[in-house]
């Protein structure tokens, strides 16, 4: 009879055995483009490979955001008074005008890290990168499609009516993706992203409890900027921040379980972003 399975866990900080090693820049770009496809096209296909329990989790997602619905009001009027009272100045880099906010200012860094993870092969620093990616494109298309399906107007659109909704083409061959900014704070979109990858770094690597803080502080602060901004209101943060972390936690868990398939029998690799961790299991 098969009995339990006993893992020996051992870490150890360093960047010199990775399954990368020997492994050529055509083959590491290859591998990396497929994945990402392949993982993309996993939460895509999700909802209909949903179990009870997975239709379970989402209808409390959906219950949270409707109790959030509640709370929009006050929650943007006291945001605006924090921001009136100079409390905010912490995240103005987050916000609208500030060097994190727009994806420009990002996206140089992050290409940087990709390339010295192909320059190094390191794989760790390749996952971190495609996994992010593949957490922002997984929900972006399908969200900026409900955004144009449903249609909610904006806090700085619409000041006092949160429940101002107008559809606005949401045929998805004509979704129109720059037309009427101002009726698509459903659901929040910066939050998506920065929750996307927030939750993969966090579910993926070991960061310990002070990386992971620091992760979701961020997050926090782009979504309570977006509120100041008058870009979004407190509901569309919540549904955007439970999909965000939904995907990048099951892009994570797909990384993950590839790298476990590709050690060698007893043994684990699974490279970090300051280090490989090694496992090995024995089974009886």
């Amino acid at each position: 009879m098969r009995l339990r399975t006993i893992v020996v866990a051992m870490t150890a900080c360093t960047t010199a055995i990775t399954p990368a090693d020997a492994q050529s820049i055509g083959s590491m770009l290859k591998d990396d483009a497929k994945y990402f496809a392949r993982d993309i096209g996993a939460v895509w296909a999700a909802p209909f490979k949903a179990s009870g329990s997975d239709w379970a989790t989402f209808a409390g997602a959906m219950g949270l955001f409707g109790a959030s619905m509640l709370v929009d009001r006050p929650a943007a009027d006291w945001t605006l008074r924090q921001d009136s009272a100079g409390r905010l100045k912490a995240i103005e880099e987050l916000r609208r005008g500030g060097v994190l906010f727009a994806g420009k200012y990002v996206v140089p860094p992050v290409a940087a890290m990709y390339i010295a993870g192909i320059a190094f092969k390191h794989q760790g620093l390749r996952d971190a990168v495609m996994g992010c990616a593949a957490s922002w494109m997984a929900q972006s298309p399908p969200r900026r499609y409900l955004a144009h399906a449903i249609g909610r107007a904006r806090p700085d659109t619409s000041k006092d009516d949160p429940g101002h909704y107008g559809p606005n083409d949401p045929q998805i061959w004509n979704i129109g993706w720059n037309k009427d900014w101002n009726m698509r704070s459903f659901p929040g979109g910066h939050i998506a992203n920065a929750m996307g990858c927030a939750s993969f770094w966090a579910n993926r690597f070991d960061l310990g409890g002070v990386g992971e803080v620091a992760l979701y502080t961020v997050v926090t602060g782009i979504g309570v900027g977006r509120m100041a901004d008058g870009g979004h209101w407190f509901s569309d943060q919540v549904i955007g921040a439970i999909l965000g972390y939904a995907i990048g936690n099951e892009i994570a868990r797909r990384q993950l379980r590839r790298l476990d398939d590709a050690s060698p029998p007893g043994l684990s690799v699974v490279p970090g972003a300051t280090g490989t961790r090694l496992g090995f299991s024995w089974t009886f």
